[in-house]
């Protein structure tokens, strides 16, 4: 990836739009639908927004919304998997939407209050439920395991040997999940948010109420770095450096 053509690009939940930044300046601006939350990247580059206030994903293909998909109540969360197929948590009605194409092929129930979604690298998707304190694994299109974690659990991130992260709100914990079971509790900071890993499988958390990033090597934090006011979205680019947000949400990758 050339470093002269890396890009950010940011849901912006109170305007109705996202932002990219080419280098360091905003290049576009683009409409999307009501309250935009989460965003991602498939395998093609091709950006996809859940649009929580409107009830639909957006596609981006360059600079425009090519396709605008209904999905269930207040999508929040939203991934790509290998293949290059949308999932969306959809906060308000308790499903997963796996998207193929531009057409909701499938409707998952998982917990109560889904937030957060990750793909791993085997294409597994896991799913954070804030109310009901557990992580969803879906395999295929079917819930194959319901894991038990701390309280009201909010980001999710894979490592790249498959092992998953989730950041735990309300208990300031992160949860390491092995295989399908809870390996380690770690202490952060206040009110974790955002996870995410880097290239060399180190963890990195965005603490909303202490203002803070918690590094996390192995299973110990060994930084405590403190940023601007109310973190929640954070990101790891391919060199390893970490990009944080406060209110908006943060997608990040090559071009």
């Amino acid at each position: 990836v050339s470093q002269s053509r890396y890009r950010l690009v940011f849901a912006n939940y109170g305007s109705n739009t996202v932002s990219k930044i080419v280098g360091t300046t905003v290049a576009n601006t683009i409409t999307v639908g009501s309250s935009p939350w989460g965003i991602t990247s498939d395998p093609s580059g091709n950006i996809w927004v859940a649009n929580y206030g409107s009830n639909t994903v957006s596609k981006i293909v360059g600079t425009s919304v090519v396709s605008t998909i209904t999905v269930e109540i207040n999508p929040m969360g939203i991934t790509s998997d290998p293949s290059g197929n949308i999932w969306v948590a959809n906060y308000g009605s308790n499903t997963v939407s796996k998207i193929v194409g531009t057409t909701v092929a499938n409707t998952i129930a998982v917990g109560a209050r889904p937030w957060g979604i990750t793909s791993d690298p085997s294409g597994n998707i896991w799913v954070t439920n804030y109310n009901s304190n557990t992580v969803s694994k879906i395999v295929g299109t079917s819930v194959v395991s319901t894991i038990t974690v701390e309280i009201n659990p909010i980001g999710i991130t894979s490592d790249p040997s498959g092992n998953i992260w989730v950041a735990n709100y309300g208990s300031n914990t992160v949860s390491k999940i092995v295989g399908t079971t809870v390996a380690n509790t770690i202490a952060v900071g206040s009110r974790p948010w955002g996870i995410t890993s880097d290239p060399s499988g180190n963890i990195w958390v965005a603490n909303y109420s202490s203002n803070t990033v918690s590094k996390i090597v192995g299973t110990s934090v060994v930084s405590t770095i403190t940023v601007e006011t109310s973190p929640r979205g954070i990101t790891s680019d391919t060199y390893g450096n970490s990009s944080v947000t406060s209110h908006n949400q943060c997608m990040t990758g090559g071009m």
